[in-house]
């Protein structure tokens, strides 16, 4: 008699049953986030902005929220995204709020989203530069700049390069004056043990869970309650299907980004105003909860 788990059992493996059903909620799953997308658009058009592409050059195209209708009695403010996000996911709380005492411009940086280059270049200076030419382009000249993670590293590139045109900036959770081992430090009292290269790639749930506690500054060190390990994996799958479409482009940002040796001050802006928080410690510019 032969055995029940003999290779001539003529039924196959249960893994042949569950695999069209894993590639079923596979595809659910980037339907789920991709409906949630579409949802988030209709939320920012609701606060009063528009999606707008436009061809920097040949080589490159910047997407943009802007306002739909812009009053010149507010303020222009722009929000640059971290690397987790791009413009729609990152600010969905803040939209609302802001839009209603300034004029929003909220775009994607360089593979992010929905912009993107063909140039080899992967500094911070790039993206500032895009950003720069893409509000001239939309008529604005003077604004404040509002940057979450590497989006800080850009606002104050930003800052530094067109300081006629920055005239505040904010800077949340970027350790723009870090050295390489206060970097090193506050990675290991977070449990951080993996190649960061190899968690920026953002490929499967559990790095992408990772980083996101990383930005936020929400891990079990810190933070008794997370909301963030309650998001089911399924949705993970679908956030990095939709959103990882130029993985290896920003994996060369992180890399740029990691080649700059630390412990080496900033420059000086020139913006005269504003308080520092924290340790933020960037001689008289405005910076806000640097890690």
């Amino acid at each position: 008699m032969q055995s029940f788990f003999s290779s001539a059992w003529p039924f196959p493996p249960l893994s042949y049953y569950l695999k069209p059903g894993l590639a079923l909620l596979n595809r659910l799953s980037t339907l789920v986030v991709m409906v949630m997308e579409q949802l988030i658009c209709l939320y920012y058009r609701f606060c009063g902005l528009s999606p707008c592409t436009i061809d920097l050059d040949d080589q490159t195209i910047m997407h943009f929220w802007i306002p739909s209708h812009r009053r010149f009695n507010k303020p222009d403010l722009v929000l640059l995204h971290g690397y987790g996000g791009n413009a729609r996911w990152q600010f969905i709380f803040q939209v609302g709020p802001l839009a209603k005492s300034f004029n929003l411009y909220i775009p994607d940086l360089l593979f992010f989203g929905r912009s993107y280059t063909t140039r080899s270049d992967r500094t911070e200076a790039v993206q500032a530069e895009c950003v720069r030419e893409g509000l001239r382009r939309l008529g604005v000249q003077r604004f404040t700049l509002v940057g979450h993670s590497y989006g800080g590293f850009v606002v104050y590139r930003m800052a530094e390069m067109y300081p006629e045109a920055v005239e505040k900036i904010v800077i949340m959770s970027s350790a723009v004056k870090y050295t390489e081992g206060q970097k090193i430090g506050h990675l290991s009292k977070i449990g951080f043990e993996k190649d960061v290269l190899e968690v920026a790639l953002l490929d499967n749930p559990k790095d992408l869970l990772f980083f996101l506690n990383l930005c936020m500054s929400l891990s079990t060190h810190h933070h008794k309650l997370n909301p963030l390990k309650w998001i089911p994996e399924f949705f993970l799958w679908g956030f990095i299907n939709v959103t990882n479409e130029h993985s290896n482009e920003r994996v060369k940002l992180v890399e740029h980004h990691l080649s700059k040796k630390g412990g080496l001050n900033p420059p000086v802006l020139a913006q005269p105003f504003g308080a520092t928080i924290k340790d933020g410690n960037c001689e008289g510019h405005w910076t806000c909860g640097e890690h």
